[in-house]
């Protein structure tokens, strides 16, 4: 079963991974529109693995691991935003 605690775990450690990919203060996306890029290709790659998955190819880890990407690119639009506003 599934567990918004253990979700949430995850999504943490993919910001991680992902600031330590590309620092975290030194992302290469400079304006919300490059994060809403960002955004809509993780989420196409979650629809990919869901369609792989419509036609047989199932492979529940990896709609996990699309949907756990999602969540943390939606978190770093969201940071983003707040950082315009401020």
């Amino acid at each position: 079963m599934s567990d918004y605690y253990e979700f949430s775990k995850e999504v943490s450690l993919e910001i991680a991974r992902a600031e330590d990919k590309f620092g975290a203060t030194r992302w290469p996306i400079t304006n919300l529109s490059q994060w809403a890029v960002v955004l809509g290709e993780e989420m196409g790659e979650v629809c990919q693995a869901i369609n792989e998955y419509e036609f047989g190819d199932w492979e529940p880890d990896r709609i996990r691991t699309e949907a756990v990407q999602v969540a943390a690119m939606a978190f770093k639009v969201y940071e983003a935003a707040e950082k315009e506003s401020a």
